[in-house]
């Protein structure tokens, strides 16, 4: 029996479909953003910047969604955006190219005492992992 490329393409797409609303992963997902914490505190860009502005956007979207409070903590350099993070003062931080360099341990993080650090990509844009 021989298939062409319309069935195969049809049957893909329905397993794919079925895949999809049967997966037990994204009520998983549903569940874990309901239990927010009541408040968080993100590093970001300078105030009018549009990281601020974007950070700002979904730090609202969180409020309303889940009446998580999210306090955004603006900084102008790198290493005032990193350095919360890794003290612990704050959970996120909203940032670039400074995220490799600190992960890497690279020009303003090549010191012993800021090395490669122990960071996570939470978010990101789809051409920035290109």
């Amino acid at each position: 029996m021989r298939i062409t490329r319309r069935q195969y393409l049809q049957g893909t797409t329905g397993l794919v479909a079925a895949g999809m609303m049967s997966n037990p992963l994204a009520a998983l997902a549903q569940t874990a953003l309901a239990n927010l914490p009541t408040t968080m505190i993100w590093s970001t860009y300078d105030v009018g910047s549009t990281g601020y502005v974007e950070a700002s956007a979904i730090a609202d979207a969180f409020g309303k969604k889940y009446g998580t409070r999210v306090r955004l903590q603006p900084s102008g350099s790198a290493i005032g955006r990193v350095k919360p993070l890794t003290d612990g003062r704050a959970s996120h931080a909203w940032l670039a190219n400074e995220l490799f360099f600190a992960v890497e341990g690279l020009h303003e993080y090549c010191a012993p005492d800021w090395g490669p650090q122990d960071l996570r990509t939470l978010l990101g844009r789809k051409n920035a992992f290109s």
